[in-house]
């Protein structure tokens, strides 16, 4: 089960960031709310909501912000509640004129906006809610980063904030980059999670292909299998260049923003390659000579995504590609799945670099460390084309 983002310190946040006036409970005309315009949750289940107000009426006051005209107010929390009322009015049922609010007021719009995300926190939330969370808060807390200077990397800083560790965060963002057209499909369950992921790391135009050859029921094999097909009907440097983003960074002599350009992709001189090592402890280039699992690459490929360690995993699958006792098109199939794995790995990572301007020995070192898996991956290519 997919780890929640933990919020619960939010409402402690977000009554600092506010004012709440002096009469804590005013009886607000509900013609006189109305929703906010960012609030961005699923409203589901309302006719259940709407029967325990019938019996139990309304347990807990709104929370409203008064607008500019001074007339009306907009929801913080209760937008449900608000819609169950009306549904009830709709139906003919007695529903009472006045509602209980607590009025406050925020200085900036980003507090308002972690107030409305802390009044949702114990609700249960659609993969859709979870991942406007974190397009809603990643600048928030960038500019609170910014600000308090608490050191580190802001990745670290935001899994921190939210509850998560940072691979998965880091998965979670990179669903945030698949289509429109995927995206609705695993909003609207016809596509497992897992299935989403496998789909992160192929381009726009790939991802439209792709959509439209998924069967309806897209499963992760159905995925992994459209993935690879569309993936290998183009040549390979093809691929590569796809993959290589558009953002260039240079660190220490070396260009690790286009990944798999020639340039980025000859071999890392001895410095950065020990630093590699060093920093990464002690895992060098690929050396496939060792006993090796009966494990198909499949496998491989599922479990690389649950791995923070990225040249561990890739090691396994191309010892498995060269090695097991498996046929040309599986082979080929797993180098093709490790050497996407690691071109999106690096290009993230090169992205990350450009955006946090880091230049530490382990980052350098570890993009020098799938340069090398990347060379060894197409001299494997190349031996079963042969």
């Amino acid at each position: 089960m997919a780890k929640r983002l933990d919020m619960n310190d939010y409402f402690n946040r977000a009554s600092q960031n506010s004012e709440t006036l002096p009469e804590l409970v005013h009886m607000l005309e509900m013609s006189a709310l109305v929703v906010n315009q960012q609030n961005f949750y699923s409203i589901a289940d309302i006719e259940a909501l709407a029967a325990d107000i019938l019996r139990n009426g309304i347990r807990q006051p709104l929370v409203v912000v008064m607008q500019q005209d001074g007339a009306t107010y907009r929801l913080i929390s209760g937008h449900r509640r608000l819609v169950a009322l009306q549904y009830l009015k709709d139906q003919g049922e007695a529903v009472p004129e006045k509602i209980p609010c607590i009025i406050r007021r925020f200085e900036t719009e980003a507090d308002e906006i972690e107030a409305i995300i802390s009044a949702n926190c114990q609700r249960d939330k659609t993969i859709e809610d979870e991942l406007n969370e974190l397009k809603y808060l990643q600048p928030i807390f960038r500019r609170r980063f910014e600000k308090d200077k608490p050191g580190g990397k802001f990745r670290a800083y935001f899994a921190r904030q939210l509850g998560l560790s940072e691979s998965t965060l880091k998965r979670k963002l990179e669903l945030l980059k698949l289509s429109p057209a995927i995206l609705n499909r695993l909003k609207e369950g016809k596509l497992p999670l897992s299935a989403a992921y496998e789909l992160t790391g192929l381009s726009p135009e790939e991802q439209e292909e792709a959509e439209q050859a998924l069967p309806e029921d897209g499963s992760v094999q159905a995925a992994i299998e459209v993935k690879t097909e569309i993936r290998s009907q183009k040549p390979a440097a093809v691929v590569r260049e796809e993959d290589a983003g558009e953002k260039e960074l240079t660190v220490e002599g070396e260009t690790v923003g286009t990944p798999d350009s020639k340039k980025s992709r000859k071999k890392p001189s001895p410095k950065a390659e020990s630093s590699s090592q060093e920093e990464l402890g002690g895992v060098s280039p690929i050396h496939a000579n060792q006993p090796l699992p009966n494990d198909l690459p499949e496998q491989f490929a599922a479990a690389v995504y649950e791995e923070d360690e990225v040249e561990g995993m890739a090691k396994e699958q191309i010892e498995t590609a060269e090695f097991c006792s498996l046929s040309v098109q599986i082979q080929r199939k797993s180098i093709l799945w490790v050497a996407d794995f690691c071109r999106n790995q690096m290009r993230q990572t090169a992205e990350r670099l450009v955006e946090e301007k880091d230049t530490s020995k382990q980052t350098v070192g570890r993009i020098a460390v799938w340069k090398e898996l990347l060379s060894h991956l197409d001299s494997l290519e190349k031996n079963i084309a042969g």
